[in-house]
């Protein structure tokens, strides 16, 4: 007499640790290797085993084929809807932090064109301490322009792994004149968000840049920015 599926199952999990999962209709008879199954009738063995557990009566017993398949199908839907709730919650978290990078940022870019900073130090000095006001923002820059209107120094100051890190973007291979950050909002002679990008010879991360021109009674003087972190294009993370 063939051993039953529960018995048949516990075999194929003990001798091999790289089963996928089991195929639920294998319930009442003989269960086929997870290996040689269809993948669309498997369920994660971690998975599995878990609801298996919740029915642990069924389970142990004569494994109840139709008690098992409704408490997998339950399990599949609830895992389903947790996933769509937490992508749906995921949005208006960044949003809520765009907020704040809007209110903090132009509150920022009103008190340096009351109190402008001397010099490039300076201005790394109010953009630390804007940071470290600001725990949700990951970087801030305050590119100075020239009377051409060409970007003359930048500090820059983001997090780091042991704290804050510094740095002018004004180097040759950054090619700041060319950042979207700088041109959309001198283009605009407004403020804006940047699409997603990797801020190579920067903050070294994925980033969208939220830009203010500061202005006083000469024009713009300076962009003033914030960023905050995001993922790479097309990978999607909901937890």
């Amino acid at each position: 007499m063939p051993p039953k599926p529960r018995v048949q199952f516990r075999r194929i999990m003990a001798r091999d640790n790289g089963v996928f999962g089991a195929h639920i209709e294998g319930c009442g008879r003989l269960l086929p290797s997870a290996r040689d199954a269809e993948v669309g009738h498997m369920v994660h063995r971690s998975f599995f085993k878990f609801f298996g557990r919740a029915r642990k009566a069924d389970f142990n017993a004569d494994w109840n084929c139709q008690a098992m398949q409704g408490t997998i199908s339950l399990g599949l839907v609830l895992l389903a809807l947790a996933t769509m709730h937490a992508c749906r919650q995921a949005e208006p978290v960044q949003q809520d932090v765009q907020d704040e990078v809007v209110v903090g940022l132009d509150a920022l870019v009103e008190e340096l064109a009351v109190d402008r900073p001397r010099d490039a130090a300076a201005y790394t000095e109010r953009l630390l301490a804007y940071l470290e006001a600001n725990p949700a923002f990951y970087g801030a820059a305050a590119a100075l322009l020239d009377e051409t209107g060409n970007v003359s120094a930048s500090p820059y100051v983001h997090r780091s792994t042991d704290g804050f890190r510094s740095l002018d973007l004004a180097q040759p291979e950054y090619n700041i004149q060319e950042q979207e950050w700088i041109t959309m909002p001198l283009a605009a002679s407004a403020a804006g968000w940047t699409a997603p990008y990797f801020d190579a010879g920067g903050g070294e991360t994925w980033m969208i840049t939220r830009s203010v021109p500061a202005r006083d009674s000469e024009g713009i003087f300076a962009i003033v920015t914030t960023d905050l972190p995001v993922d790479a294009p097309g990978r999607q993370v909901c937890s």
